[in-house]
């Protein structure tokens, strides 16, 4: 859980929100921010996280785009795959640290 900022292509910015379930059995909630593209809140959908792998979509985002990923040993990364559409690339996430 918590806010996982990235650049996707190294330049543009994008932020995803997850949020655990409230109880045992109900799903992960997230939205995403893309600030150069005044695009804020939007819904995230089909979070799955499975040890440390972690999948979500997009939605209503063109080209299926999707997130896959894994959880870096230091609780505080994430590496994987930006897709949509044709586009395919890598996308490290950094977990913001509040103070």
């Amino acid at each position: 859980a918590g806010d996982w900022q990235g650049r996707l292509g190294g330049q543009l910015e994008m932020i995803f929100h997850l949020s655990a379930p409230a109880k045992e059995g109900q799903p992960w909630a997230g939205t995403f921010d893309v600030p150069m593209q005044n695009a804020i809140g939007l819904d995230l959908g089909n979070i799955v996280i499975r040890e440390n792998a972690i999948r979500f979509e997009l939605k209503g985002v063109p080209g299926n785009a999707n997130f896959e990923g894994r959880l870096g040993g230091d609780g505080l990364s994430m590496e994987g795959r930006f897709r949509q559409g044709i586009v395919n690339q890598p996308m490290t996430l950094k977990k913001k640290i509040k103070l």
